[in-house]
């Protein structure tokens, strides 16, 4: 099973602030992996990250 990341931890692990990364999903630049249809929750997968 992939690990997934949320929107926080993606924020601190690569010291980008949550709005820049909720922006970047609006745009198109960065995608969420995943996101939960009950809470919006946004997770990133690790194929994401290893760029």
């Amino acid at each position: 099973m992939e690990q997934l990341f949320t929107i926080g931890q993606l924020s601190k692990l690569f010291n980008i602030k949550v709005p820049t990364l909720r922006y970047y999903d609006e745009v198109g630049l960065l995608k969420p992996a995943k996101i939960n249809n009950k809470t919006h929750y946004r997770y990133y997968s690790t194929q994401q990250l290893s760029v």
